[in-house]
């Protein structure tokens, strides 16, 4: 592929900004992510490891 590829919980970006940028958006239920009907609360992600690297 010749992509760098990092995952963390659910997003997958191609750098640490990105993935940072999609937990922020993920907190601030940004339309991104879209809606699901449910009774359940909406999980937050676990704090970004210091010193991530994918």
């Amino acid at each position: 592929m010749g992509a760098k590829v990092m995952l963390w919980w659910n997003f997958v970006a191609d750098d640490n900004a990105k993935i940072e940028q999609s937990i922020r958006d993920w907190h601030h239920h940004h339309p991104r992510f879209g809606e699901v009907n449910s009774s359940l609360k909406r999980l937050l992600t676990p704090p970004l490891p210091e010193g991530f690297k994918g």
